[in-house]
Parts: structure tokens; sequence; C-alpha cells
């Protein structure tokens, strides 16, 4: 594996560094500071030269894909397959123009598989991708996967932009992980084996069962045992506010502010059924929620039920249109308003899921309940 930067602050002695700087100054500034510290000029244009370093590649490159689970699927996959192979995984930070090609960059001759989780915004942006990557495994996760403002699941062409027949450098046969329960699978799988990729379906009693039931089926495709697999799923710890757990005195505080995407909120509440205790709901808003749709409040309803939730507290007014007698839905207009009432409600042991991304932070929801514990 090759170390490989574009920040001539963090080149270490045999490290390359890419430099990126536009402007010339800055530019001659960055080889210098990396010729210091040690470092490989690589004086390339990024692209370009990644998409010719692609084709010596001879890894496993698996590439995730879907609204949901992502992040999370790709960490218990590199904690699976790292037991017993070399494995390059991307850095979720950095844009897709700069974290695939050096994701790419970083593997070599050593390498056995390589894990990139993509997020798309267009479907142009989705071809281009899967065109440059040519992974060798493509996984669809659950939901929707909003591409151009379109559920992905109401338009079953954009999926066409996840296949390709193989160039005369790749392998002949890729691999397709796709959930048989999701809409048009019928129609993925005439377009994968037309391509030539072979089908691994999927399925789970929820969506973070479908996420391990997948670790299950890579783990084997890569001749782990079900043990193996076991050990690598047991040593995974949630990072990046995705569904971290916390004890605040007697209350369990469930942290997932990092989205507040409509199937990214099923997904919590799917995993927030394995807790038996009073459930209480902290939403900031719902993104990709057509309220004028009764199919689409109806299913937000059933979520919110199925997962036992007792009481809503939330800055996203749109809620009121639920109209739901048997979940009180409290709606405000600052958090402080919303932080006053919550801790009034708090009852011993309660479980407390916060769902947020700019407004609501996890560190400001955290202080209002110590505050609290502190003062009864």
């Amino acid at each position: 594996m090759r170390s490989i930067s574009i920040d001539p602050q963090t080149v270490k002695p045999g490290d390359y560094f890419i430099p990126l700087s536009k402007g010339q100054s800055e530019y001659k500034d960055h080889i210098n500071q990396a010729v210091q510290n040690g470092g490989i000029i690589l004086d390339v244009d990024l692209l370009p030269y990644t998409k010719k370093y692609r084709k010596k590649l001879t890894s496993q490159i698996v590439i995730i894909v879907g609204a949901i689970g992502k992040t999370t699927l790709k960490q218990l996959l590199f904690n699976i397959l790292s037991r017993a192979l070399h494995v390059v995984t991307i850095n979720d930070t950095l844009p897709n123009e700069i974290g695939i090609p050096l994701t790419l960059l970083t593997a070599d001759a050593l390498t056995d598989v390589i894990l990139i989780e993509l997020a798309v915004n267009d479907k142009k942006e989705l071809a281009q991708w899967i065109k440059f990557v040519r992974p060798t495994h493509i996984i669809i996760t659950g939901g929707a996967l909003t591409v151009d403002g379109t559920a992905l699941k109401d338009n079953a062409l954009l999926y066409s932009q996840l296949f390709h027949r193989p160039l005369n450098w790749e392998a002949s046969v890729r691999h397709l992980y796709v959930n048989y329960n999701m809409p048009f699978y019928s129609l993925l799988n005439k377009k994968a084996v037309d391509k030539g990729y072979k089908l691994y379906p999927y399925s789970g009693e929820d969506k973070p069962d479908e996420t391990l039931n997948l670790c299950y089926i890579l783990g084997r495709h890569f001749s782990f045992s079900e043990l193996d697999i076991q050990k690598g799923i047991q040593t995974y710890v949630p990072t990046n506010h995705r569904l971290v757990s916390m004890q605040v005195g007697p209350y369990m505080i469930i942290d997932d502010t990092y989205s507040v995407a409509l199937d990214s909120l099923f997904y919590a509440l799917h995993y927030l059924k394995r807790y038996s205790a009073r459930k209480l709901l902290v939403l900031e808003s719902v993104s990709g929620m057509d309220y004028d749709a009764s199919a689409s409040c109806s299913q937000l309803i059933n979520e919110m039920f199925d997962a036992s939730i007792s009481i809503v507290f939330t800055l996203d007014f749109n809620l009121k249109q639920l109209n739901v007698q048997a979940l009180p839905i409290y709606c405000f207009s600052s958090l402080d308003q919303l932080y006053h009432l919550l801790t009034l409600e708090l009852k011993l042991d309660d479980i407390l899921l916060i769902k947020g991304s700019k407004l609501i932070q996890i560190n400001s929801c955290v202080d209002a309940i110590k505050t609290y514990v502190d003062t009864h």
C-alpha cells in the first residue's frame, strides 16, 4: 500500500505528494515543503493519471451506492476483510474528485480489496464514477438513492448507469449485490446479467439486518468463515455521529446527527426497535418527505409506531401535517424551547434518538440533558 498525500504538512519521508494547488506561488511552496519533509513529488493531472493507473490494479474493487447505510457497511466490511486481506478504504471526508482517485492510487500490487463508498448527486456523476472506477463488485444498499431530485425507485432507468460491459483488461464476470425486495429488482437482474454481472440477492427483517446479511454474503464470497465474519462485525465501532450510543445519567442518547434524509430516519428507527424502554425522538427536520402524498405520510407514521416512539420533539412544523392523535408531536421555533420541554418530559431510563444535521448538534443536546441531570 502506497502512502499518498495532497497536503504537504502531512507528508512523511517516502510519501508521494501530489500538488493540487492552482496558484503558482502556492504550488511552489507546497512542493518545497513536501520535499523538505522527505516526500516524493508526483506532479501529475490527478484524474487522467489515476485512470491509467487503474488498469494496472489487480485488486477487487467494491463500490457501495445507495441512500442509506453506505458508511456503516463500508466500515463493517473493512473490519471483516482486513482480518486476512490487504484492504484500502476511501476517506469519506474528501470530495469524490479527490477521495476516489487517492484511494485507487493508494492501492498497489499487494492490495487485495479496495472499498469505495460513492455518494452521488445526479445520474451523470453516477455514470462518470462507475466508468472511472470500473468496480468488480457493486453493492446497492437500501433506500431510494435520490438522484436529480427524483427517487431512484421511481426511475429504474437510472440504475443502468451502474452496469457496463467489461473492457479487454477487466475480469469478464463482475458481481452485483441487490435487495430482492426493492422496486425493479427483476429489471436490475436483467440489465446486470446482460452486461455480464453475477447477481447476489439479499434481504433482511429491517435495514440494519440487511446490512449484516450483506456482510455475511460478502465475507463468504471472499472465503471468510462464519466465525471470522462474526468477529469482524464485533469489532465495529460506530463513528461520525452514526447511531453512536452514550449514557447520560439514567438516559441513553443515540446520536444520529449526520443526516436528516428520510431514508436515514427510517434506518435509525429500524435500529431503535432492538430497545424496549420508552423512546423519544428529537428530530431537526425531514428532507425528501412529500407531505402531500398520503402514502409517504402513512409510511412515516407506521415507521415511528413500529419503533415504539412515544413523543416527537421537532423544529420541523411540517410534521404537524401528520396529525396523529396517538403520537404527540411537539413543534418548536427554537432549540431552547425544545430542550426545555424535552427535559420536563424525561422519565427514568428513557432512550432518546437525536436526528439532526445542522441546527440540532449532539453536543448541545447532551449539554442540555447533563444540565438537567446535574440539577435534579
